[in-house]
């Protein structure tokens, strides 16, 4: 698991879990068991942080394979949408 809070174009991003760990403002957390994969795990939390603020809800919804009932838990677990 890895989450961030991160000021970006003048906006505060941060995925709903945040606020349950408390993250503060410019960190990015992840568990002990992705630290091998570090590098990794830092460049895709990069990317989704760079395109973040641009994020199209309405362009989620049309995502062939993905129903109402999977988007409302992708909403309440994953994502801050």
């Amino acid at each position: 698991m890895a989450f961030y809070r991160v000021e970006f174009d003048g906006r505060e991003i941060a995925p709903g879990i945040a606020d349950r760990f408390d993250i503060s403002l410019n960190e990015i957390w992840m568990s002990e068991k992705l630290q091998p994969y570090e590098k990794y795990v830092l460049h895709h939390e990069l990317q989704e942080i760079k395109h973040r603020p641009y994020f199209d809800l309405e362009e989620l919804k049309q995502v062939k394979g993905i129903g109402k009932q999977r988007f409302q838990i992708l909403q309440a677990e994953c994502w801050c949408l």
